[in-house]
């Protein structure tokens, strides 16, 4: 048996509470949403009913949803940023508000594009963290687990040691030309980063080995001007 709808803690009129209430209902289940979800979006819809009895003046009903301009939903993510809310929390907020509007619309409770015009606030993109040695060491013994041949296991780590050991980005990893495999006792390697730059980079010599390692059980036939890692 579904358990009954959440109730709404901040002012709101009768017809609105209702309408989210069976929102709510709808989120738990038809969409089967889960529960973290719903505790999201329900404080995310908690924070905007707040909001706007302040702002209107007064509890909001559905008609004044009908009426809320672009301007009304920026003032209402502005006063979110200006209390230390973050973009993520923001735009997941900003899709629980279009998720309600949307199942308004479509049971004609609820009319107003204003929110198709709203951009989604960009979360920030974190900034990626290195592998330590002990994670380095652990992949490099799980990659041969994943790969359907003995060549393939040995290519995957020679591209992981170019991108742990040498510093190189998967771009430039991939471009290498078969002439450009090191050769034992090769101290560097030029690589062709963006913009067609060129740059020295240090090898050390497991990388070489898994190399040679993968060069030589690799199957296919490599013309020097060709790729160096195929498959």
């Amino acid at each position: 048996m579904a358990q009954p709808a959440r109730v709404i803690g901040p002012p709101a009129a009768a017809d609105l509470h209702a309408a989210v209430s069976a929102w709510q209902d709808w989120l738990r289940d038809e969409r089967r949403a889960s529960a973290h979800t719903l505790a999201a979006y329900g404080r995310d819809f908690d924070h905007f009913l707040t909001f706007l009895a302040d702002h209107l003046g007064g509890p909001a009903a559905l008609s004044d949803l009908a009426r809320l301009r672009v301007a009304d939903f920026r003032a209402w993510l502005a006063h979110r940023t200006g209390t230390g809310i973050g973009r993520a929390s923001n735009a997941r907020a900003l899709a629980a508000v279009r998720g309600f509007f949307r199942w308004a619309a479509r049971r004609g409770l609820v009319d107003n594009a204003a929110l198709a015009v709203l951009r989604t606030p960009k979360a920030p993109r974190p900034v990626p963290r290195p592998l330590q040695v002990d994670e380095t060491e652990e992949l490099l013994d799980v990659v041969p687990a994943f790969a359907r041949d003995r060549w393939i296991a040995r290519r995957d780590v020679a591209v992981l040691l170019l991108l742990y050991g040498c510093g190189l980005r998967i771009g430039e990893a991939l471009s290498l030309r078969r002439s450009q495999a090191p050769l034992a006792g090769q101290d560097a390697l030029v690589v062709t980063g963006k913009g067609r730059k060129q740059r020295h980079v240090p090898l050390l010599p497991v990388v070489i080995e898994a190399i040679a390692a993968y060069l030589a059980a690799c199957p296919f036939h490599l013309p020097p001007e060709g790729p160096l890692f195929v498959g």
